[in-house]
């Protein structure tokens, strides 16, 4: 599975600032602060760091960041800082948005999918007109649903552009679009239907772990964030998972840890650890 011919770059889609208590559940202050910091209001920096991975004709997007396109206040309740680092990112390495061919949507939470509909200026339509956008099917409905947990992570002016787009694709859960370098599995605890792909370099298998696991502290199996909306699922899903991670040696590529970005997994005691790595194959 793994070819030659690969390029995988990070593209920086901006930052913004969560709850602690949302992001690290029932886990207490004295420990969670020993290893992510916050600030007087007890709140966390999280990134938006995602990833372009260019395979012969293909250049695909994994997630697309949130963009700006929100009122004064939600950018201010969440010191959303994202105006044109997608575009900017992506123009960095000599790619236009218009060439991207595929964007794979881990899940359709503001923060993963809305910047591919922020077009500047406070106007909504599709940064990538070229693009097939790659949705569980599972996913896709949750976020059409009436959800009242759920509800406000989804806009639906922007799932509306994406299925008006005839370029909406929905996978089913054994579904592999891109099998011959990058395998997807389908996790349901954090929300049904989220994608986790792991693209398989030549050199080195990485995991873009979505919010499946969104620091280096969630490793653990216990830390489940308060976003979760079935935690026992997370945990065995994480249980599951974790143990191809160790045997495969993959790494994990964080999209919301803003002090670190990659980790490899041992299993120590019973228990999942994470170690901070740097890798060279992501530009």
């Amino acid at each position: 599975m793994q070819l030659k011919g690969m390029k995988i770059h990070k593209i920086d889609c901006g930052s913004f600032m969560c709850d602690a208590g949302a992001l690290f559940g029932v886990i207490p202050k004295p420990l969670w602060s020993r290893v992510y910091s916050s600030d007087d209001a007890n709140r966390c920096q999280l990134t938006m760091r995602n990833l372009l991975i260019e395979k012969g004709d293909h250049k695909i997007l994994i997630d697309a960041g949130s963009g700006m396109n929100f009122s004064d206040k939600y950018i201010r309740n969440n010191s959303l800082n994202a105006s044109s680092r997608l575009a900017n990112s992506l123009n960095s390495i000599g790619v236009e948005t218009s060439e991207v061919t595929d964007i794979i949507f881990t899940h359709l939470h503001w923060d993963h999918s809305c910047g591919a509909f922020d077009i500047g200026e406070g106007m909504f339509g599709e940064l990538f007109p070229n693009a097939k956008y790659h949705v569980s099917r599972i996913q896709w409905e949750n976020a059409l649903a009436d959800n009242p947990r759920e509800n406000a992570a989804y806009h639906k002016r922007d799932l509306h552009l994406m299925k008006e787009s005839g370029r909406l694709f929905l996978l089913e859960n054994n579904d592999q679009p891109f099998q011959n370098f990058m395998t997807l599995y389908y996790m349901d605890g954090h929300t049904p239907g989220q994608i986790i792909p792991v693209i398989h370099h030549p050199k080195q298998s990485i995991v873009f772990s979505a919010d499946f696991i969104p620091t280096l502290a969630h490793v653990s199996n216990l830390w489940v964030a308060a976003y979760d909306l079935f935690p026992l699922t997370v945990m065995n899903e994480k249980e599951m998972f974790l143990k191809k991670v160790v045997e495969n040696h993959w790494l994990l590529f964080f999209q919301h840890d803003a002090y670190c970005e990659i980790a490899s997994v041992k299993l120590n005691n019973e228990t999942f650890k994470g170690y901070p790595e740097e890798v060279s194959i992501i530009s």
